[in-house]
């Protein structure tokens, strides 16, 4: 479809801010330090009102107080990266497309969202690529839409949501209500470890293979279908009754599996039926970042020596970590990661308006025939143990071992323009949820968005996934898997609902 440019800008705070150099912490600088979208769709605003102006109005006076936003990514020796804020401003650009809103289909994710995202050049110095892009699109209907590209690695989904939240109250002409908390020396940022790691626990690893194959390309080759699965309030419930069919209080386990333990645990398992794994496959359910939660599923092609075997995942790398065993042949070990918040989880608590990453990793590990063949509460009682073991005295650990690396960069996913990123499809699966977070209401004075894309990542290649609150209740389960897989997974995800 024709898109033509119209008007483009560089939006700068409307006043004076601080100029200076602000020093990331250590859980801002590993993973994806690349930038995340998100778009708004709205019904056509009044013919007087100008959608582009208001959004750059309204932007200017925001960045006053998100004011690192409209600095530049600085990057230091051994991979560490630091915030330049020098009120370069945020790119904000306008563009007519030429179909309707209903025409490109915004209630179902297609590639031609990407045409609604402002365009980054990563080949580019990092010194030089916006921390915060804007793309304003009009439709032949009047409709309009705005794209935002965030960078990662300056906030995380919760400083995200806050910030939009923040934009379109004052587009609305009213004041900011809670400004963020900036000072990331709350997590030791440019402090040294408060103790050297006992031993190193982290070996990284690439992207593992299909049993059998030298690299990725056969499965790079295949066919993928992408499906959204609406899951109903009652569907879900359904899921959470199954699980706590047998579940009594007792001090591992004090209250029922919630909705997001039963439906990520129904996607692993439906995952790994649906691959047609063998029963002794070995399995790690992997817990990155937060709360409101990221989870990749992973399969791990190893061929290893009798003694023992390695694995682990950390901030969307694969690791190794010692487990004892005794295996004769080839094996696939596969994983969740799941992101775990630890505003709350810090003593004291972060405040809640803490701007940056407030994010941890860690890992569940299991059968992968335990988790076909048991009850839904086992896997959903991995998940839930592993993410209780999330304590302050972890995140300080994982703080301290991410400080005294020489080099931070093998954890760093960040885009290349040349063609050979990792593949991240068959035998990966990534699944990433949002519930919990303050996805919709973003209203920049001509009413509430009608639909809004939290994330374009479902539409990567094979094995990717998303969990998203439904518009009209419920939840929807966007998943891209090769066409040869996604028929089983939609019966077995479906299945005992």
């Amino acid at each position: 479809m024709k898109t033509t440019f119209t008007r483009a800008s560089i939006i700068r705070p409307a006043e004076p801010t601080w100029n200076g150099v602000m020093t990331l912490s250590e859980l801002d600088q590993v993973g994806a330090v690349s930038h995340v979208p998100t778009i708004y769709f709205y019904s056509p605003p009044p013919a007087d009102t100008d959608f582009y102006r208001t959004v750059s109005s309204s932007l200017s006076e925001v960045l006053v107080y998100f004011y690192p936003l409209a600095g530049r990514l600085r990057r230091l020796d051994g991979g560490r990266l630091e915030i330049d804020c020098n009120a370069n401003g945020a790119p904000v650009v306008e563009v007519e497309y030429d179909c309707n809103m209903e025409e490109l289909g915004y209630l179902t994710p297609s590639p031609e969202f990407y045409d609604l995202l402002p365009k980054i050049d990563y080949s580019l110095p990092i010194e030089e690529i916006p921390i915060l892009l804007v793309q304003v699109t009009k439709f032949r209907c009047g409709g309009v839409s705005l794209g935002v590209m965030t960078s990662h690695a300056v906030f995380d989904g919760q400083s995200a949501f806050h910030f939009t939240t923040e934009w379109a109250r004052m587009a609305r002409g009213e004041p900011i209500e809670q400004p963020p908390f900036l000072d990331r020396r709350i997590l030791r940022a440019g402090e040294p470890p408060l103790t050297q790691p006992r031993s190193d626990p982290l070996a990284y690893s690439t992207p593992p293979l299909i049993i059998g194959e030298t690299t990725a390309e056969k499965e790079k080759k295949k066919e993928t279908t992408f499906a959204i699965l609406k899951i109903s309030d009652a569907q879900v419930q359904t899921l959470k009754n199954r699980a706590n069919e047998n579940w009594t209080e007792n001090k591992n386990c004090p209250r029922p599996y919630t909705r997001f333990e039963v439906i990520a645990a129904q996607i692993f398992r439906s995952s790994c039926r649906a691959r047609r794994h063998v029963y002794n496959q070995p399995t790690g359910f992997i817990i990155p970042e937060y709360y409101f939660f990221n989870i990749h599923i992973i399969n791990y092609n190893y061929q290893v020596l009798r003694s023992l075997f390695v694995i682990l995942y950390y901030k969307q790398k694969y690791v190794t970590i010692l487990v004892g065993g005794n295996f004769d042949d080839w094996f696939c070990m596969i994983g969740l990661a799941i992101t775990v918040d630890v505003r709350n989880r810090m003593k004291p608590r972060l405040p809640s308006k803490f701007f940056g990453n407030a994010v941890v990793d860690v890992v569940v590990e299991a059968i992968s025939g335990e988790v076909v063949e048991n009850q839904l509460s086992f896997t959903a009682g991995k998940i839930r143990e592993t993410i209780q073991g999330v304590t302050c005295d972890y995140v300080n650990s994982t703080i301290d071992y991410l400080k005294c690396l020489e080099d931070l960069s093998p954890l760093q996913d960040f885009p290349k323009n040349d063609g050979e990123e990792p593949f991240y499809g068959n035998p990966v699966m990534g699944v990433v949820s949002w519930i919990g977070l303050p996805l919709g209401g973003m209203d920049f004075g001509f009413g509430k968005e009608i639909y809004m894309a939290p994330d374009l990542g479902a539409l990567d290649p094979d094995g990717n996934s998303r969990i998203i609150p439904a518009p009209d209740g419920g939840i929807e389960v966007a998943v891209c898997m090769h066409t040869e897989c996604m028929a089983d997974f939609k019966k077995f995800f479906y299945e005992d609902m």
